[in-house]
């Protein structure tokens, strides 16, 4: 009964038929042992991998799934003690963005309800290519709360902007 509820207000926040179809279904999920919970399109796996980021290695956990053409992703991490934030955030941007192997991007600030106000915090649209060289579109943001820090990721051929403002405005920390 709580999934029929969640998906019929996201359904409503999105204002367009394009997110409430039927390959999009929408759920709330819990991510990493913080304090963020995401609306997924999809169920999503999750996975683990470590990584090299601002001096230290961190464990990220990735959940995602794929659905219409789009890869939802959020990521999350546990800083050590004494490690900054905006560090790690801005590394974790431009790794993406290389990855992606963008060709353009638009970066503007991110902010949301109980993140840290850090400048580090961002939400970026780039338009690169996948691992075969297709066109890829991406819309994601990166933030952090506490020793947490977070990257949401939408990415696919083409992304509409209902879906990705429900997606993006599903993100909320506790």
């Amino acid at each position: 009964m709580r999934a029929i509820i969640m998906t019929a207000a996201a359904c409503a926040a999105a204002f367009a038929t394009v997110a409430c179809a039927p390959e999009f279904n929408w759920r709330d999920i819990p991510v990493g042992p913080g304090a963020l919970t995401a609306l997924f399109p999809c169920k999503p796996e999750t996975g683990t991998r470590t990584a090299p980021m601002a001096g230290g290695d961190v464990e990220l956990r990735m959940r995602h799934c794929e659905t219409g053409g789009l890869t939802a992703a959020v990521g999350q991490a546990t800083l050590r003690a004494g490690q900054a934030p905006g560090p790690v955030l801005d590394q974790w941007r431009l790794a993406t963005l290389a990855s992606l192997r963008a060709n353009q991007s638009r970066e503007t600030p991110w902010a949301m309800a109980g993140a840290a106000p850090l400048p580090q915090s961002r939400r970026v649209e780039a338009a690169g290519l996948d691992a075969q060289g297709r066109p890829l579109q991406l819309r994601a943001v990166w933030f952090s709360q506490g020793a947490e820090v977070y990257a949401a990721l939408l990415y696919g051929p083409s992304i509409r902007a209902e879906v990705a403002d429900t997606f993006f405005g599903g993100l909320r920390l506790r």
